[in-house]
């Protein structure tokens, strides 16, 4: 099954849900293109009313210009200029206003623009909509340039609003004008600009603008600007945000297999004081994370006399086995962690990246301890009981910035079983605290962070990365989009995608039922399902009407598969995804 039809058939029946839309994604026709052209003059189909001072008081057609503009007329040609651009903000202040007699104008983007069919640009006219007459400047560029290509829309209601739409990239590295006149040299040569994207303005006659007359300074991408005739004789504007279409991953999927697991402390958040983690070989190759029950070990040798970014060995009597390899010494850093094979490196930058890439290591708190004659790290064989300790006693933190490595590792060099206890550890730097086989093992996903404290986790010694869904390109209003679900095991019997009108976000975890870490992220009552055979990708198209009905709708995503040999509820779940409908 190639295309979700019957999802069509659910956007048509729950259309109404649809929040107000931004542009208005039929543009009708096509006016023309190029550079510098005054247009046909168009019938509006409605009676566009505007306030007093104007050559009159309503008017039925328009005319634009390919550079941003509209003239408005009761039906002869406006006289309007092809150009009436300027880079003097004066200048253009009297282009808008007009001369005597002259007629109203709509400055929407007005700037040197170049509509060009190699973009599959143009200006658009639609006056087929009951009470609205819409332009669009369609894949517009500043004439000159290649880049950006953006599109900007003046939507005309009979009530004599005036709306004006901008998309995302438009352009900031021109000087436009962008409002409102109902010409007839009405305001004054001094008349001031307003600030659109703050809204709230009013004025008491039929002039209002803003002329971004400085580069760099146009800030109404994905705005919607609104000019509502008022009581006082001119206008009331107003200011909305207008998202464009989006695609959105939320949540995570299940499924997921990691010799590594992690838990990232940003600066004064380490929360292990007086905790005890304990790691246990499992029967996966990885270590299982719960909690210790284990007593401090009191050392009776003296400390390593340990510097700022030093390693120190302590040799093991026999080899400690541990997920992927066994070691005959520890090599201990005074930063708080314990490398499993000899190494010289010092690391004090704790990331991700590099917790992953390097050998195989113990983190108790990896941050950037530094040793001294009263805080030492101590590292001991108990000879009789097969185990090894390394302790940091209160370590300071580097570069004064507060907090202490506090801390005991005890390793277990018969059962392989790995035990970390903490004092009052603080950290004012970042910080992690974890296991990994890093480079020493395969490539190694990401399982995200887990909670050291509350344990309940496990490492093996696969990597897998969780079943997920993604999509794209944006849902713009008649595009088509594609579902991409990966990571579907050879064991599913089946996949399916579920797309729905209700979410949960978070999700709702599906752990109680037998799917441990698997969330529900879609309202089944409110979806549509499709289902698939194959692995360990499926993909699947969805045409998104063209339809200004669906404009801000909002849909949510997830794709499941049944395994009966992945858990009790024999459910794989993937991540969420968001999709925004819009014209843009």
């Amino acid at each position: 099954m190639n295309h979700l039809l019957a999802s069509i058939s659910l956007l048509a029946a729950l259309a109404s849900q649809a929040s107000a839309q931004c542009f208005e994604s039929s543009f009708g026709t096509l006016l023309g293109v190029g550079d510098d052209t005054l247009l046909a003059l168009q019938p509006m189909n409605l009676t566009f009313p505007m306030p007093a001072g104007g050559v009159a008081a309503s008017y039925t057609h328009a005319q634009a210009n390919t550079n941003g503009n509209i003239y408005l007329t009761n039906g002869l040609a406006s006289g309007g200029a092809a150009t009436g651009y300027s880079t003097n903000a004066t200048t253009m202040l009297t282009n808008l206003r007009g001369v005597a007699a002259s007629p109203p104008r709509i400055a929407c983007y007005w700037r040197d623009l170049n509509m060009l069919a190699l973009n599959s640009g143009g200006v658009y006219y639609n006056n087929t909509i009951p009470g609205k007459f819409v332009i669009t400047w369609k894949n517009a560029v500043a004439y000159g340039q290649t880049a950006p290509i953006f599109t900007v829309q003046a939507q005309l209601f009979a009530t004599g609003e005036v709306r004006m739409f901008y998309a995302n990239f438009t352009n900031t590295t021109i000087t436009p004008m962008c409002g409102v006149s109902v010409g007839n040299a009405v305001g004054s040569s001094a008349s001031l600009p307003v600030v659109l994207n703050a809204g709230g303005n009013s004025s008491s006659n039929g002039l209002m603008y803003q002329s971004f007359s400085v580069l760099n300074t146009f800030n109404l991408q994905n705005k919607a600007i609104s000019f509502l005739p008022n009581a006082l004789g001119g206008y009331d504007q107003s200011v909305s945000s207008c998202i464009p279409a989006s695609a959105t991953n939320y949540g995570s999927g299940c499924n997921t297999a990691s010799a590594t697991a992690y838990q990232n402390f940003p600066a004064n958040t380490v929360n292990l004081a007086n905790a005890k983690v304990k790691l246990s070989p499992n029967s996966v190759g990885g270590y299982d994370f719960t909690s210790g029950i284990g007593t401090n070990f009191v050392h009776t040798l003296p400390g390593l006399a340990m510097a700022d970014d030093t390693v120190a060995t302590l040799v093991l009597p026999i080899g400690f086995n541990y997920p992927g390899g066994v070691t005959s010494s520890l090599t201990i850093c005074s930063n708080g962690y314990i490398w499993m094979q000899p190494n010289v490196l010092a690391d004090f930058t704790p990331t991700n990246a590099e917790l992953f890439s390097n050998p195989a290591r113990i983190c108790p708190m990896w941050c950037d301890a530094v040793p001294d004659a009263l805080h030492d790290v101590y590292a001991e064989v108990d000879a009789v009981n097969s185990k090894a300790y390394v302790t940091w006693s209160n370590v300071p933190i580097f570069g004064g910035v507060g907090g202490n490595c506090d801390l005991q590792t005890e390793f277990n060099l018969v059962t392989g079983e790995i035990e970390i206890r903490y004092g009052a550890v603080t950290c004012g730097n970042t910080s992690i605290a974890g296991w990994t086989t890093g480079s020493a093992g395969p490539s190694v996903v990401d399982a995200g962070n887990q909670s050291m404290i509350a344990g309940g986790f496990r490492t093996t010694s696969s990597e897998v990365n969780p079943l997920s869904l993604a999509v794209a390109p944006a849902p713009v209003l008649g595009s088509v989009i594609t579902y991409t679900t990966t990571n579907i095991t050879a064991s599913s019997i089946l996949s399916a995608l579920v797309v729905s009108f209700g979410g949960f976000d978070p999700g709702v975890s599906l752990t109680a039922l037998g799917a441990p870490g698997c969330s529900q992220f879609v309202d089944l009552s409110l979806g549509n399902t499709s289902v698939y055979f194959g692995f360990p990708t499926v993909t699947s198209l969805l045409t998104i009407p063209n339809n200004s009905s669906f404009a801000g709708m909002i849909l949510y995503n997830q794709s499941i598969a049944l395994d009966l040999s992945a858990n009790a509820l024999g459910i794989l779940a993937s991540n969420g995804v968001k999709l925004f409908l819009q014209g843009f």
